[in-house]
């Protein structure tokens, strides 16, 4: 029950950064690592949807990625959340 509440609060916080500038760090394989650089779209009761930059490198040719909350609760992605600038 403790699990759920802790996604509750993820989700929660997710959905106040929407627009905001972010870096995902996610471990592929034993010494691997993929970063996507982009901003917060769009969240759901799932998953949230990062549309990356332009010239991000990604092994991925979507401009879209998902993640899904319990990635971030299980440390499986590192969220970095960039500052605002006015």
């Amino acid at each position: 029950m403790e699990q759920v509440d802790h996604l509750g609060k993820i989700r929660s916080n997710i959905e106040k950064c929407i627009g905001r500038h972010v870096r995902l760090t996610t471990k592929e394989g034993r010494n691997t690592f993929v970063v996507y650089d982009g901003v917060i779209e769009s969240a759901y009761k799932s998953v949230f949807v990062v549309k990356l930059k332009e010239n991000a490198k990604s092994p991925h040719t979507d401009s879209r990625v998902s993640f899904n909350y319990t990635d971030i609760l299980t440390k499986a992605v590192d969220l970095k959340l960039f500052k605002l600038t006015s």
